[in-house]
């Protein structure tokens, strides 16, 4: 009986193990993601990769970058060809430069070849688990077999101890995975001339939104290294940098700001949309004007929204 409890635990692991690793190479292969289609932003985003993937070596790998659906600021790699990234990065975002540090952070992963490593380690975590299933198998069946005291309140610890070990090793090795391509993303922004202020600017966001879960949460148990050690590595490193204090170009600028507005435009609601000053009736710059003649067209005042296009194009063909 003992040995058919025991030889039922680790066939039920080992059927666990290959099922995560299954599902994760199915979700990179075959995600079916909410994707969003713009000409205008799928372009400026090229122009943001372009010179960075020169500079990671992977201009020949024609990566593409593809906007989701999601009003998180997240951007991740599932495999080595796409770069995804949520269309409320692009809209939380406020210089070019905060982007293209993230797509640079990205690129970091997909040439550090950091997808093929995560998934031998987890290889490798399976085979761990499972020998840790056998030990704590055999040595409640050896403690069971002698009268031990005690054995039946043990067994949880004995069995998932090994497995919280590992499990605390894969998150380690993930997060090693995060500092390396942050590192990488400077080398990749410092090749290319640009500044690493923006990666900064974004993980200050990040540390202000993590103030309450690093309270509660063990920073062990985290994928991702916390906001304030990320900053604090990388600081030195970006300021070094001659690029630092070097501003987007004014051209680039206007694209991105032009995005934003695009995306305000379509996603928040008219009231909503107009209690922002960068977009209210009274801003006439032309990213508040885009703004709302995209909000008459995404509900439905066709009329007004050709109107506005069209005073748009008068200013700048």
């Amino acid at each position: 009986m003992r040995f058919s409890a025991a030889r039922r635990g680790i066939a039920a692991a080992t059927a666990a193990a290959v099922l995560f690793v299954h599902a994760g190479e199915a979700t990179a292969q075959q995600m079916k993601l909410p994707v969003l289609r713009d000409a205008e932003t799928e372009e400026l985003l090229r122009d943001y990769t372009r010179p960075i993937l020169k500079a990671a070596g992977l201009s020949q790998q024609k990566i593409e970058v593809v906007i989701i659906n999601s009003r998180e600021f997240n951007a991740f790699v599932a495999d080595g060809r796409r770069i995804f990234i949520n269309y409320g990065a692009l809209y939380e975002s406020t210089t070019p430069n905060q982007i293209i540090g993230v797509l640079a952070h990205e690129a970091g992963h997909i040439a550090g070849g950091h997808l093929a490593r995560i998934r031998e380690q987890l290889a490798n975590a399976q085979t761990a688990a499972i020998i840790a299933m056998v030990l704590g198998a055999a040595a409640l069946g050896a403690g069971a077999a002698t009268g031990a005291r005690g054995v039946g309140e043990a067994a949880p610890g004995v069995i998932l101890g090994p497995q919280e070990i590992v499990r605390r090793t894969l998150l380690s090795y993930q997060r090693g995975q995060e500092e390396a391509a942050d590192r990488a993303a400077i080398t990749y922004l410092n090749a290319t001339g640009q500044s690493a202020r923006g990666m900064i600017e974004t993980f200050a966001r990040f540390q202000q939104q993590q103030l309450f879960l690093t309270q509660q949460v063990d920073p062990y148990l985290l994928s991702h290294p916390t906001a304030t050690n990320r900053i604090a590595q990388l600081r030195t490193l970006a300021e070094a940098s001659p690029h630092y204090n070097k501003k987007d170009p004014p051209e680039l600028q206007f694209r991105h700001d032009m995005m934003r507005a695009k995306i305000a435009g379509y996603f928040e609601r008219p009231d909503a949309l107009m209690r922002r000053p960068q977009y209210a009736p009274s801003n006439n710059s032309m990213p508040a004007q885009y703004a709302r003649a995209m909000s008459s067209y995404r509900w439905g005042n066709l009329g007004s929204a050709v109107q506005q296009i069209d005073a748009l194009i008068a200013q700048k063909p």
